[in-house]
């Protein structure tokens, strides 16, 4: 969901410079009621946001049975073999 943006004057509140990398939490009462976030992280946010709903939109990806005996051959404990022609004898 990307997040909303509502501009306040800086004359209809008194708030504190706000630091890169830092959230200052503004409280009311014992309940918090705002987070102040620095633009620029302000602009990392939407964009990790953005990022998440493009990436849960990619398609799975589909892996054949050669892909998935040679990982299984490469999580299989043991001396690693490098040798091309028994490479190519195990893979054809």
């Amino acid at each position: 969901m990307a997040l909303k943006t509502r501009t306040v004057s800086g004359n209809e509140v008194r708030i504190p410079d706000p630091q890169p990398g830092e959230v200052t939490v503004i409280s009311r009462y014992g309940k918090d009621r705002a987070m102040l976030v620095h633009p620029t992280d302000f602009g990392r946010l939407n964009d990790l946001d953005q990022l998440l709903v493009e990436v849960s939109r990619i398609e799975p990806i589909t892996l054949s049975e050669d892909t998935i005996r040679a990982h299984r051959e490469e999580d299989t404990p043991g001396k690693p073999i490098t040798d091309p022609a028994l490479l190519a004898e195990i893979f054809g």
